[in-house]
């Protein structure tokens, strides 16, 4: 096994709207942190994060002034930014990538790539 080549990407704008966050690649793993006193929902569809099939990143650590996920080994070809509440948020992502690309992806979800539509997704 080799490392995943990395991707980074700053100062998302994350409101009551959901955020596609597309990879050129498939990714091998993925981290998102914020800086904000406010939950913020991440999930692999647009229904996901509307509905019920997301993860809350909550607010920052009063400590050290950070939110973020651990390295969360996860393969997809895109992720979903939401907030959850009134205060919009800019996010944070750094990943590594594999050499798939995300176009052979199609078809892995009952409404295409990244799995949209199956259970647990949204």
């Amino acid at each position: 096994q080799v490392s995943g080549t990395p991707y980074a990407s700053g100062n998302i704008p994350v409101g009551s709207s959901p955020v596609q966050i597309s990879f050129p690649y498939v990714t091998q793993w993925i981290q998102i942190t914020h800086h904000y006193n406010a939950d913020l929902r991440v999930g692999f569809s647009s229904n996901g994060v509307q509905g019920t099939n997301y993860f809350l990143l909550p607010g920052v650590n009063p400590v050290n002034g950070v939110s973020q996920t651990a390295i969360l080994p996860i393969k997809c070809s895109s992720i979903y930014l939401m907030r959850d509440g009134s205060t919009n948020i800019t996010a944070s992502i750094v990943a590594g990538l594999t050499s798939i690309p995300t176009s052979e992806l199609v078809g892995t979800g009952p409404s295409g790539n990244n799995w949209s539509g199956s259970t647990g997704v949204g």
